[in-house]
């Protein structure tokens, strides 16, 4: 996602928790020739570690589902933007066990760190409406929603 992005103009900071991971989107961004428009690091998960109040948009996917405290993710990501900033993301809704099951044991089995997986539900909207000023979303088939949330309101 980090080159698609640059390839379209954007100048990208991509982190992930994973260095192996890192260092494949470096490998494609080399390839791409785009290493002046994306910088890539590795982070702890602690979003405090990247600088407040600098990002125009921030953009995940399939995060979220695989964090316990959605709601200080959230504010961690909102205190990122700029006033006018946009937190744009598609994830996994909450589905019946037998889907969270298949997630968790069939098709994500071979992620490192899956214990939490929960969907997004109301609940979590509800969340993005409390610290975002502008909350739009689409769910897709029941299964993933593409969300976009602007002007956080956790400065």
């Amino acid at each position: 996602m980090s080159c698609y992005l640059a390839s379209l103009g954007a100048q990208v900071v991509g982190v992930d928790t994973d260095p192996e991971v890192i260092a494949i989107a470096k490998q494609e961004a080399a390839r791409c020739g785009l290493t002046q428009s994306v910088s890539l690091q590795v982070n702890s998960g602690d979003l405090a570690e990247l600088e407040k109040d600098k990002y125009d948009f921030v953009f995940t996917k399939s995060v979220l589902v695989l964090i316990a405290d959605q709601t200080r993710a959230l504010e961690d990501i909102g205190r990122l933007l700029k006033a006018d900033g946009e937190y744009m993301a598609v994830e996994n809704l909450a589905v019946g066990r037998f889907l969270t099951f298949l997630r968790h044991n069939v098709w994500h089995r071979k992620w490192k760190d899956r214990s939490p997986f929960q969907g997004i539900d109301e609940a979590s909207f509800d969340c993005f409406s409390s610290l975002f000023k502008h909350l739009r979303y689409r769910k897709h088939h029941g299964l993933v929603v593409a969300i976009n949330a602007s002007h956080p309101r956790i400065r």
